[in-house]
């Protein structure tokens, strides 16, 4: 979860960055906290 969590911060980091891909990571991200979660 921790992990998940670290991935989240890069990618909200790098949307600042790239606003265009802000909802595709956002999505992208979301699905492997739904994952982590199922997993857990």
């Amino acid at each position: 979860m921790l992990m998940a969590l670290n991935i989240r911060n890069v990618t909200a980091q790098r949307s600042e960055n790239n606003q265009k891909n802000y909802k595709k990571d956002n999505f992208y991200i979301t699905s492997i906290e739904i994952v982590f979660f199922h997993l857990s």
